[in-house]
C-alpha cells in the first residue's frame, strides 16, 4: 500500500514538535484517502470534477439512507484499492442536525472501520 502525509481531522497537514511531517502507510493511509474523499464536495476539485461525494444526495432536507449510502459508496469505489462498502450505520444529532456515518470497508481482503461527521443537514 502507499505512504502519504499525515492529515489532522481538521484537514490540515500533521506537523510534531521537531517540524517533521508524521507519515502514515498501509490501512491508515487508505482511511485517511477515504476520509479525504468523503470530504471532498464533488465537482469542487477542478482537475477532475467527477470526484468526491455528491453532498446533495447525502446532506439533503428529506434525508434518504440508501441514496446516502449509494452515494457513499459511488465515492469510495472511486478508489481502486476499496473493493466494497460493507456496512453503512447513520446517526443523526437531532438538535444539531449533523450527520455521523460509521463506515466498515473492505480493500485488499482487509477490512477497516471510518466514523466520521458529515455535516449539517440541510
Amino acid at each position: 500500500m502507499a505512504q502519504d502525509a499525515l492529515i489532522t481531522e481538521d484537514g490540515d497537514l500533521a506537523v510534531d514538535a521537531n517540524g517533521d511531517v508524521p507519515m502514515v502507510e498501509d490501512i491508515d493511509e487508505l482511511a485517511q484517502s477515504c476520509r479525504l474523499a468523503l470530504n471532498m464536495w464533488k465537482g469542487h476539485w477542478v482537475l477532475d470534477e467527477a470526484e468526491g461525494l455528491d453532498r446533495d444526495s447525502v446532506l439533503t432536507k428529506g434525508f434518504d439512507k440508501n441514496l446516502a449510502t449509494a452515494a457513499i459508496q459511488d465515492c469510495l469505489l472511486e478508489d481502486p484499492r476499496v473493493t466494497d462498502l460493507v456496512e453503512c450505520n447513520f446517526d443523526l444529532d437531532k438538535k444539531t442536525r449533523i450527520l455521523n456515518v460509521n463506515l466498515k470497508i473492505e480493500a485488499s481482503n482487509q477490512l477497516f472501520s471510518l466514523y466520521m461527521d458529515l455535516g449539517e443537514l440541510n
